[in-house]
């Protein structure tokens, strides 16, 4: 019986490190997925090419 706790306790410390890896690999994919979303809205927001000042755009309304 004590073998068989003996391999619990080691089955389930392994699964809280694997666990614990998605965890943090899933907080790491989201970190950059937020950045390439700032980074596209940005672009979209600004594009290279606008060189327009605010006033030319504010003068439109």
């Amino acid at each position: 019986m004590e073998c068989l706790m003996e391999y619990q306790h080691a089955v389930q410390t392994k699964v809280d490190r694997v666990v614990e890896s998605l965890i943090k690999e899933k907080e790491r994919l989201a970190k950059c997925l937020l950045e390439q979303l700032d980074t596209s809205f940005e672009k979209e927001l600004m594009p290279a090419n606008d060189l327009r000042s605010p006033d030319d755009f504010w003068g439109s309304y």
